[in-house]
C-alpha cells in the first residue's frame, strides 16, 4: 500500500516514454500538433538536441567539440509553469513541478496518459523503447550543514571517518540497481543541494526508475508497466529515508 504524505518533498515528478517514430515523421509534423496543446499549455518553446565532447591529448589543454543537431521537439508549458509536456522525435514526457497536488499520482498519471494518447494516436510510433518514472525530491533539514548527522535522516548516508575531526561540506551518492524479475533498473542519487538558509541543509533525493523494452503499440500495456515503476519508486523512497525524516512530511 502506498503511503501518503501531506507535505511530500517532491520538486518534480516526471513520466517519460521513448519511442521510434516512422521515418516520414519530421519536426514539422510535431509542430503541426501544437494547436490543441496550446489550449492547456499556452507557452511553447523549441527543444534543441546537442552534445559536447571533451578530448584530452597528452599535455595539451582539453579541447571541446560542441555539436548542435537542431530542434528535435517542443516543450509546452502551462500558464503557471507548474506542468510541462514534451513532444519529441524520440518520445514524449510529462512533468509536474512543485507544489505536488494533494491527490498525487491519481491526478498526475491520468494527465500523462491523456497526453500520451494524443501523441501516439497522432504520430503512431513503430516501437516503444523505454518507459521511466523519475521523482526528484528537494528535502530541507533543520540543521546547518556542518552539524548534519546524515545517518539520522538517510539510510544511505556518507561514511563517518573514524575519530578524525571533520565536517562533510559536500556529499554525492549515486548507484544503479536492478530488479531482474521485472527487468527494471533504478538510478538513485543523493547529494547536497543549494544552500538556501544557513540554519538548514538542503538535500536532493532523486529516484529514476525505468524499463527498456521493445514493444509495438499493440503490445504496449501502459498501466501495468507504470504501476510497477511506481511501486519500486515508492519502495525506494521508503527504504532510503529514516523514520525521523519521513515524519517531517506527514
Amino acid at each position: 500500500m502506498v503511503k501518503k504524505y501531506s507535505k511530500p518533498p517532491i520538486t518534480e515528478a516526471l513520466f517519460d516514454i521513448q519511442v521510434e517514430l516512422p521515418k516520414e515523421i519530421t519536426i514539422e509534423t510535431i509542430d503541426g500538433l501544437s494547436s490543441p496543446l496550446l489550449d492547456l499549455f499556452p507557452k511553447k518553446r523549441p527543444r534543441r538536441k546537442s552534445s559536447m565532447k571533451i578530448e584530452v591529448k597528452g599535455d595539451s589543454p582539453p579541447s571541446a567539440d560542441f555539436s548542435d543537431f537542431g530542434i528535435d521537439g517542443f516543450l509546452f508549458w502551462s500558464e503557471d509553469e507548474k506542468q510541462v509536456t514534451q513532444f519529441r522525435l524520440d518520445g514524449f514526457s510529462f512533468s509536474r513541478l512543485k507544489p505536488y497536488p494533494p491527490r498525487g499520482w491519481e491526478e498526475t498519471y491520468p494527465q500523462m496518459v491523456e497526453l500520451w494518447n494524443f501523441y501516439k494516436d497522432s504520430l503512431k510510433p513503430l516501437l516503444v523503447k523505454r518507459v521511466a518514472v523519475r521523482y526528484i525530491n528537494l528535502i530541507e533539514i533543520p540543521k546547518p550543514l556542518g552539524e548534519m548527522d546524515w545517518g539520522s535522516y538517510f539510510n544511505w548516508a556518507p561514511p563517518v571517518f573514524g575519530e578524525l575531526p571533520h565536517q562533510i561540506e559536500q556529499f554525492a551518492y549515486r548507484t544503479t540497481i536492478q530488479f531482474p524479475a521485472e527487468s527494471i533498473k533504478a538510478v538513485i542519487t543523493i547529494l547536497t543541494g543549494p544552500l538556501q538558509e544557513p540554519a538548514k541543509t538542503t538535500a536532493i533525493f532523486d529516484l529514476d526508475v525505468f524499463k527498456e523494452i521493445h514493444l509495438s503499440l499493440d503490445q504496449f500495456r501502459i498501466d501495468p508497466l507504470f504501476e510497477k515503476l511506481r511501486e519500486i519508486k515508492d519502495d525506494l523512497f521508503e527504504a532510503g529515508l529514516t523514520e525521523t525524516l519521513k515524519r517531517e512530511f506527514e
